[in-house]
């Protein structure tokens, strides 16, 4: 790649510069035959994407979005990726981050329109997409720690308490069965659990240490 600048443009519709038809990246020096190329036909995208929006070639006008003199063709090309999203939404403010939030609501409102959103919305993807997000945060050094702080001290540790009580209360249950399921599902879990409690119904509470009792002897031994 050479050292000379490289122009970032969008092609749109005379009159209407919303309507984004190509992004690309040319030599600063050639841009103009570059663009006369696109006009004569001779790009296959911008010809595709003419007809499939009734654009006469001849009607296509041009604008800089940017001017890339770096020469990473890497970053260039990344650039040129997000010249492209943003300038879609709005030709005079593609590089913005209030143009990025603008198309986020504009797509945002038409999933909601169209029904996309509640089709998607349904409590196995919510379940989902809650374990996923919940895995990643305890995967994060304090961060757990460091919401529970912040919401004590917004919120106040009584509220916290209170908030404590009422997840315990929903998801203790279904805690419960999720759990019992899994116990039972464990060879001899239960056995155990009944032998200790004997031991300690038995033996612990009356101080007494049986030698025919296997945890009475194992304990002993420790």
């Amino acid at each position: 790649m050479n050292t000379h600048a490289h122009i970032i443009y969008g092609l749109f519709r005379n009159g209407d510069s919303r309507r984004i038809l190509y992004v690309g990246s040319w030599d600063e020096a050639s841009l103009p035959a570059r663009i006369e190329q696109h006009r004569r036909g001779e790009c296959r995208t911008t010809k595709k994407m003419a007809t499939k929006y009734g654009v006469p070639l001849d009607d296509l006008r041009a604008h800089i979005l940017a001017i890339w003199k770096r020469d990473s063709p890497e970053a260039r090309i990344i650039h040129l990726c997000q010249s492209f999203g943003m300038a879609r939404w709005n030709r005079p403010f593609a590089f913005s981050s209030e143009d990025c939030r603008n198309g986020g609501r504009i797509q945002g409102r038409r999933a909601v329109e169209t029904g996309h959103f509640a089709k998607i919305k349904t409590p196995e993807t919510c379940a989902k997409g809650g374990r996923r997000g919940g895995k990643r945060n305890a995967e994060k050094p304090g961060f757990l720690v460091a919401i529970g702080r912040k919401n004590a001290e917004k919120h106040g540790h009584a509220h916290m308490v209170e908030i404590g009580r009422r997840g315990g209360l929903a998801g203790g249950p279904r805690g419960g069965r999720i759990q019992g399921t899994n116990n039972a599902q464990k060879p001899g879990y239960f056995q155990k659990i009944g032998r200790m409690s004997a031991h300690v119904r038995w033996h612990v509470n009356r101080g007494i240490t049986a030698p025919a009792c296997p945890i009475c002897v194992e304990r002993g031994t420790k």
